[in-house]
């Protein structure tokens, strides 16, 4: 879902030199070359003044460095004022996929997915907000839908039994060296099979991503 289009609409025009470098930017996003199209997003914000475009873009890209707090920030600041809302509104449900945030996130998702022809990365995400919230059903149903409309990039969560999990851990403890075992006798190992919205917000003030494997 790329953040260019459709510019019939704008608060502030901007000269097309300006707008060739928003779009080769957000090419440079999606392309993973996220270090590149942030430096290009900062680049922007001081040669646009902070136009809501170059805003939109500056955000997403702080999201896709891991900084959805301040990704935050920037999407607000410019909703309502870009060219293509619907892939902005994907931005700010994703950034509050983020931050644990699910009921928002649920319900900026379902806006998109109505207006949206792309389907398969809306329909992932809501599949990873229902099941924070705790409705498994509905999220396996979202997770099916988006593999089956673009398997090769969202493919199926893969899924183990608790009993294969903890036997996993437990062969991992037994290929330890021999001189950590002792250090391991009062580490408690918890398995959960999702992190508890608390852990994620409330660790010395900097958020964590849901998707995380795992805390020490």
């Amino acid at each position: 879902m790329a953040g260019k289009k459709d510019r019939s609409e704008r608060v502030r025009p901007l000269p097309d030199r300006l707008l060739d470098r928003i779009d080769q930017a957000w090419d440079a996003l999606e392309k993973g070359e996220v270090e590149e199209a942030s430096q290009e997003a900062e680049d922007l914000m001081d040669a646009t003044a902070g136009h809501p475009e170059a805003r939109f873009l500056f955000g997403a890209a702080l999201l896709e460095s891991g900084y959805p707090q301040e990704a935050l920030d920037q999407l607000e600041s410019s909703q309502g004022k870009v060219d293509n809302p619907n892939v902005h509104l994907f931005y700010l449900a994703s950034t509050f996929l983020e931050l644990a945030r699910f009921e928002e996130a649920e319900s900026l998702l379902l806006r998109v997915l109505e207006a949206e022809e792309d389907k398969a990365p809306i329909q992932y995400a809501l599949a990873q907000a229902l099941e924070h919230l705790g409705r498994y059903a509905e999220a396996e149903e979202y997770y099916d839908q988006a593999f089956r409309n673009d398997p090769r990039s969202y493919p199926l969560p893969t899924r183990l039994q608790r009993e294969a999990f903890e036997s996993v851990v437990e062969e991992s403890q037994e290929t330890l060296p021999a001189e950590l075992t002792p250090h391991l006798a009062e580490v408690a190992v918890v398995v959960q099979d999702l992190p508890e919205r608390e852990v994620l917000t409330e660790r010395d003030g900097e958020p964590i991503t849901p998707s995380v494997l795992g805390l020490f």
